[in-house]
């Protein structure tokens, strides 16, 4: 019987974490970046490997902070370390969207660099939410 619970707790511990702002922020960043991997597989190198980095990072993150390891962990800071996630995300999405929203023509780039800006937008958000020195 013990056995047969332990899903149910896992799930709802997981349904619970994402109800709440920082869970939600994580789901979010972690569908942007899927689309993202699968939408411009073929476009920029750089973009693709950030994304992917991204996307592993958040799922690490969430997993992380779904298990409770992060109250049981005292070597990191896990307020610092989510804000420098976020906001190292943000400022690679903007380097990387600036050149494609500047070109003329190319609509597909275009488009590439307006969802790098959205990326910016969101992960700018999450690093502004975890800021550890506003508090």
């Amino acid at each position: 019987m013990a056995d047969s619970s332990l899903p149910r707790n896992c799930y709802d511990t997981c349904i619970n974490f994402s109800r709440t702002q920082r869970g939600f922020l994580l789901l979010a960043e972690m569908i942007l970046c899927l689309v993202i991997l699968i939408c411009f597989r073929n476009s920029k190198i750089e973009l693709f490997t950030l994304s992917g980095i991204e996307f592993n990072l958040a799922v690490l993150d969430f997993m992380i902070c779904v298990c409770g390891l992060h109250t049981k962990s005292t070597c990191l800071n896990w307020s610092v370390v989510e804000f420098v996630r976020s906001f190292s995300a943000a400022i690679l999405y903007l380097i990387l969207a600036v050149p494609d929203v500047a070109t003329k023509g190319n609509r597909s780039l275009i488009i590439q660099g307006i969802v790098s800006l959205l990326a910016t937008s969101l992960f700018g958000y999450d690093a502004f939410y975890s800021n550890p020195f506003r508090r």
